[in-house]
Parts: C-alpha cells; structure tokens; sequence
C-alpha cells in the first residue's frame, strides 16, 4: 500500500470516527473508539469501497476491526 493509499485509509478513518485531523489512527480499534458503532461501521466500508474501487464481502467487512485489520485486508484486496 502506497504512502498516499495509506493517508487516505487514515483521512476517512478520522472523517468516519470524527477524530481531530492531526489524531494519530495507527492503533484505533472497536474496543478503543467510543464513535465506532454500528454505522461507523458501514460508514468506513462506504468511504474504503468508494476511495479505493473495492468490493467488501459481508465477512470482510466485518473483519475490520481497527485500522491495522483494515490495512492488512486492503493490501490483500489490492494486491
């Protein structure tokens, strides 16, 4: 995943969970992000299907849990 790939998972990220601009989002997961609910949640496939032109299966999406989950799926699925 490319520097810029990865800034952008990290914009929406902060957009979707409303984090500060400059929040670091490396370690953001369900267990520690009060706003990653259940719409957060369609919210981040939303915005990582429309930014990088991916197709999430249901299981997939489900499978992110953190923003580290989220990178390791997106290398997958662009790879």
């Amino acid at each position: 995943m490319t520097e810029t790939m990865l800034e952008s998972l990290k914009d929406i990220f902060r957009f979707v969970l409303q984090l500060p601009e400059d929040a670091s989002v490396e370690k953001v997961s369900q267990d520690n992000t009060p706003k990653w609910d259940s719409m957060a949640q369609v919210s981040l496939v939303a915005g990582i299907e429309g930014e990088f032109d991916v197709q999430l299966e249901l299981v997939e999406a489900m499978q992110i849990t953190s923003f580290e989950t989220c990178v390791k799926l997106l290398e997958e699925k662009l790879s």
